[in-house]
């Protein structure tokens, strides 16, 4: 796989997958996202100094796409995958490697992903990617429409980053 910012030209294969039933229904909004709509709001995140889109690619056939939101010293981060790579257990990695695309001047303390508790496959994916469920529901009882947050320091990234190559 490798890696690279997201560019207008993604703008077609993001709406596709968005609009996927599976990613609709574990979605935080599950209606159906209107192509204008996508259009408005994939080019305003492209153009923001406060979003990264980082895009994963496997032989020029597009895997998926992770999105770090800055929000003060924070950042909401998301991954869609493309429906024809899910459960192949790129997403993990996918993850970890987007982490190098942060800009090093948003001086972020963490990474927070929000996710509905039956959404099984993104929790593994975050979780095996160094994430830690925050306010994760005792013994799994959840209401419906709660949302289960994810965090990972940043401080772990950051060293990362500093760390020689072996």
């Amino acid at each position: 796989m490798h890696y690279r910012l997201a560019e207008q030209s993604d703008i077609d294969d993001l709406y596709h997958w968005i609009n996927d039933p599976d990613t609709r229904a574990m979605s935080l909004n599950i209606n159906e996202i209107e192509y204008d709509e996508h259009r408005r709001w994939f080019l305003e995140k492209l153009s923001s100094d406060d979003n990264v889109l980082v895009m994963a690619l496997d032989n020029k056939q597009k895997i998926g796409n992770v999105r770090f939101e800055k929000r003060q010293s924070a950042a909401r981060v998301s991954i869609n995958l493309n429906p024809d790579f899910r459960g192949q257990g790129v997403g993990a990695e996918f993850l970890v490697v987007s982490e190098k695309f942060i800009p090093e001047n948003w001086h972020l303390k963490l990474l927070m992903a929000e996710i509905r508790p039956e959404n099984i496959a993104s929790i593994k994916t975050f979780i095996n990617a160094g994430y830690r469920p925050e306010n994760a529901p005792e013994n799994n009882n959840a209401l419906d429409g709660d949302i289960v947050v994810y965090v990972k320091s940043c401080p772990q990234i950051i060293l990362k980053r500093r760390a020689k190559p072996e």
